[in-house]
Formats: C-alpha cells, structure tokens, sequence
C-alpha cells in the first residue's frame, strides 16, 4: 500500500479568443476497490461556473462554461491517492453491466493483422480467464514496438499493427481487440504511474466477476504505483476534454502529469 501525491494539469491555448466555451472534464481519479482519492483540489482559470457528473461509466465529469473572451483554459487537479487496497480494480456483482465491455468498438475492430495474430497463438487452449488475460498482456506487449509520433488519438488497434509500433493508447487497444476476440469483457483505461510525464492507458480485464488492471505497454500487472481516472470501451469514453465554444481557432493542447511517493 502506497501514499501518492499527483498533479494532473490540462492547458488549451487558442490563437485567438473564444466565448461561450462549455466543457466536459474526465481528469478526476476515482475511488474504487483499490485506491481511495484524498484531499482533492480543482483550479480552473477563469473561474467558471462547474458542477458535477458521473457518465455512464461511473467517471467522474466536471461541466461547466465560460461565457468570457479567452485564450487559454488551463485546468490543475492535485490530490493524494491510497494505492494498494486490494489486488484488483473492482468487484463486478451485476454481469448485466458487462456486456458493453464484449463488443468490438471502432477503436478495437479486428483486420487481417490481429486476427492473424490471434489464431497463431495458443489462447484459446487456454481455460482459465485469467491466465488467458495474462497470456494476452504478453502477446500485445511483443506485437508493437513503443515509439511516439507514428500514431496519434484516431489511430486504431489494427492501424497500430500495420504500423508495428505506437504508444500506451495501442498497446491497450490492441489488448481490448484480443480479450474481446477471446470473449473476455474488457474495458479500457487512463490513468497515471508514478513518474513525471504524460497521462498512461491500460486495460482492465473481468475475470470471474473481479477486475484486473492489466498494462500491455509495461509488460505487467497494475500495482501500487498506478492512479486510474476513468474507463470505457475504448479511447473516445475516456477523453480528457470535451467541449464546444464560439470563434474561428486553432487549438493547442498540453498535459503533464507529475506522482510521487509520500513517504
């Protein structure tokens, strides 16, 4: 069991000024089986008027709008987060609220590389849900390569595989595309790890009505070390932000995450 101590900051800057802007904020860790958010702040620039939300899969959403010209949204949320409650994310008692998670999504569809990949493998000789999520995390571990700036945010799990390389988003995409093709509900995962950087993506995986966090890109099971913010069947349930505003723009967006160790 772990203290952690996180700043997640958001910035959008616009070229030029922008009103009326309403947004919609999935940037607030969770309280789950495994950890439990403390001493929580939000600061928003421009002081807009907020209220809260959970969507439909239980993230916690910040709505708001600024009404006045601006050209930068800057959001900072900082906490401490108890890590280590349990060995896994959840508990599932209603497998009715499963079914979402078994379904291929644009994101997770299957081409002729994935599909390729999973039948010259040996999961479906495997039993035990489990094991056979275990095996999966190593086999989409090996089928890319990490490297930033051949994907972007709209790339898929299949696209990841033509292109033998990615970042966190593929390696859980293409977890999600294989535990779906292996009938194990799966949902996807942002979050952040200990260290200074960016924002992390995982995936979770039901195994016999409990939870397990699963990160193909680190080649490992979830630890103390993780912070989850929100889930979702892929990229698009889980996006930072959201929003509409009047004006002609080109926007930029930076993240940066910074967790540590309270010792």
């Amino acid at each position: 069991m772990k203290k952690l101590h996180f700043e997640y900051m958001m910035s959008n800057s616009f070229d030029n000024n922008v009103t009326n802007h309403r947004f919609s904020l999935k940037c607030c860790p969770c309280d789950n089986a495994r950890q439990k958010v403390q001493n929580i702040s939000i600061k928003i620039n421009n002081e807009p008027k907020i209220f809260y939300d959970c969507d439909t899969f239980g993230n916690k959403v910040i709505n708001g709008i600024i009404s006045e010209p601006h050209n930068l949204f800057e959001v900072i949320v900082s906490g401490d987060v108890m890590t280590g409650l349990d060995i896994c994310e959840e508990y599932e008692t209603d497998i009715c609220k499963t079914y979402t998670y078994k379904y291929f999504t644009p994101f997770t569809k299957p081409g002729k590389l994935l599909t390729e990949a999973y039948k010259n493998s040996n999961i479906d000789l495997i039993d035990a849900p489990y094991d056979k999520a275990a095996y999966i995390l190593h086999l989409a571990h090996k089928l890319i390569s990490y490297q930033k700036g051949v994907t972007d945010i709209t790339t898929t799990a299949e696209q990841a595989m033509e292109k033998k390389s990615g970042v966190c988003q593929d390696y859980a995409h293409i977890m999600l595309a294989l535990c779906r093709m292996a009938k194990l509900p799966s949902r996807y995962v942002v979050g952040m790890i200990v260290g200074e950087g960016e924002s992390h993506a995982w995936t979770e995986v039901l195994c016999r009505g409990i939870w397990y966090g699963f990160d193909p890109t680190n080649n490992k099971l979830t630890d103390d070390d993780y912070i989850k913010i929100s889930c979702g069947r892929d990229y698009s349930d889980c996006t930072v932000n959201k929003g509409v505003f009047n004006g002609f723009t080109n926007q930029h967006q930076n993240i940066h995450v910074c967790v540590t160790e309270n010792k």
